[in-house]
């Protein structure tokens, strides 16, 4: 480590240097590991001079942006917007990304859905058990069984969409050999109204069932005509040029 500092003191923009940073960045992402500001500075300062930083480097920063709460520059911002559009765009996606909605306001697009992340050995198989309350084919006796998915570097997600009056049990298993361990149980539910806005996808989902059940034909397809054309508009927002 200390050779590695040596090489940051000089600011030799070298091979070493960047598998330096991204060793710390990938502990400071995945495993929660503390880490100096100063390799921050050093992962801004390479995206600014050109470098094509990996994403172990562009999550870091991302994560350090969410937790420091300090965007405070058109050109954080602009970088910022371009790593979560790039993320999204190779399907990964994680919970504190909409810590960034005032940056990145399509992220509303994704305001319907709840994430269950758990953080493992990235070689494990992680399964989660769940059974969801309050819904159609509410059967508290079954448990669904999923893989969850290694969004990366060990921190599986899940993602649903649940509704108002739903209630989500879980517990998540980890598989090693022929053994598996119970590690969580928890359950997740939609207790509070989000914000007014008609235009999102949860919303006409709500206002779909609503409709479903009342029989009202005529306004369930206008929804789900109008659903479509949202879901298609989020597509082409993410669509990284």
């Amino acid at each position: 480590e200390e050779i590695f500092e040596s090489y940051l003191r000089q600011g030799s923009n070298t091979s070493v240097e960047l598998a330096y940073l991204s060793f710390n960045a990938y502990e400071y992402f995945a495993k929660d590991r503390m880490i100096e500001d100063k390799i921050f500075d050093h992962l801004l300062a390479n995206y600014r001079l050109g470098e094509n930083l990996n994403d172990a480097c562009k999550l870091a920063l991302l994560k350090h942006y969410a937790e420091e709460k300090s965007m405070d520059s058109e050109r954080t911002n602009a970088m910022i917007a371009r790593f979560v559009k790039e993320f999204i765009h190779k399907n990964m996606f994680f919970k504190f990304f909409m810590d960034f909605q005032e940056i990145v306001p399509e992220l509303s697009m994704f305001s319907d859905k709840t994430i269950i992340e758990y953080s493992a050995n990235p070689q494990s198989r992680v399964i989660l058990h769940y059974v969801l309350e309050g819904g159609q084919d509410d059967d508290e006796d079954i448990y669904i069984k999923e893989e969850m998915r290694n969004m990366y570097g060990g921190i599986f997600s899940k993602e649903f969409i649940l509704f108002f009056g739903e209630n989500l049990q879980y517990y998540i298993t980890e598989v090693a050999g022929e053994k598996e361990k119970l590690t969580e149980s928890n359950s997740v539910s939609i207790s509070v109204v989000l914000a007014d806005n008609d235009e999102t996808r949860f919303d006409l989902l709500n206002d779909m069932v609503i409709s479903q059940t009342l029989k009202d034909e005529d306004t369930l397809l206008k929804l789900m005509d109008k659903y479509v054309k949202t879901d298609y508009l989020a597509e082409q927002i993410f669509t990284v040029m």
